[in-house]
């Protein structure tokens, strides 16, 4: 089912997750198909890599992981937007 995506071109599969360990175990599923191109975006990410939502919205990755918290939060609305 995540490779369907890779089929579409041009396309972003944002994937509302509700805890940080399924995001990662998800991530490394995701990660080990071929031209996947996945982020898993939580807190920690975006004080990290303070400019990983411009990315996002560029459409740099085909897979975005995301909390729910986060998702609905102002600071990803401009992506969605």
């Amino acid at each position: 089912m995540q490779a369907i995506p890779l089929l579409i071109r041009a396309s972003i599969t944002i994937i509302m997750l509700f805890l940080n360990a399924i995001g990662e175990k998800q991530l490394l599923k995701i990660q080990a198909i071929l031209g996947a191109n996945p982020i898993f975006v939580c807190v920690e990410v975006i004080k990290v890599y303070i400019d990983i939502l411009k990315h996002i919205k560029a459409g740099r990755f085909i897979y975005v992981l995301v909390l729910l918290k986060l998702l609905l939060s102002k600071r990803f609305h401009y992506i969605l937007t």
